[in-house]
């Protein structure tokens, strides 16, 4: 350890051996009331502006929603918000790596009801079958085993989480198979 003297209060403080050279102040209370540091201008914006000595290496491009002028760093951007990108329609319907052919807007049937979903939860204990996370504020979701919204039987339904039940919306023949091992239809 190292005896140093603070810039601002003058009073003498211990530091390291390796913060020799940076050390200044006693406390972040110092280091924030020293006038003389000019706080806005930190050493790594003044030397870091870009990779190319200090000029700014990002790319000038327009939104293709807003057409606002943006920079950025990555010339495959196309939007300058997330506001933009989701509002885009270029990942939307068809184009989605999620898309079933239109299946979420098939309707469900007549049975499909609060008291229906309410009957599996109690079921289930009020518990995820995937993670067995116990229910909170928020319900649990019901899911259809073999995916068709028609199919209402009791033994084809399931309490999943939320995010199980985002888990299982992917890769559906692989959770046909797993649900019907677990409830052996």
């Amino acid at each position: 350890m190292i005896k140093k003297i603070c810039s601002v209060c003058k009073k003498s403080f211990n530091v390291h051996n390796y913060r020799e050279k940076t050390a200044r102040y006693c406390s972040q209370k110092c280091m924030g009331s020293d006038k003389n540091a000019n706080w806005s201008k930190s050493r790594f914006k003044n030397e870091h502006k870009g990779w190319n000595k200090g000029q700014d290496s990002r790319i000038e491009k327009r939104c293709k929603i807003c057409n606002k002028l943006f920079k950025t760093y990555h010339n495959r951007v196309k939007y300058c918000s997330y506001k933009c990108y989701w509002n885009s329609k270029e990942y939307r319907g068809v184009r989605s790596n999620n898309w079933r052919g239109g299946k979420s807007f098939e309707p469900y049937s007549l049975e499909w009801t609060r008291e229906l979903k309410e009957i599996i939860r109690q079921r289930d204990n009020y518990i995820c079958q995937l993670c067995r996370k116990k229910q909170g504020k928020r319900a649990f979701d019901i899911h259809h085993i073999d995916y068709d919204k028609k199919n209402c039987n009791e033994k084809n339904l399931i309490t999943f989480c939320h995010s199980c039940h985002m888990k299982t919306n992917t890769n559906r023949e692989y959770w046909i198979e797993y649900f019907k091992k677990i409830t052996n239809k």
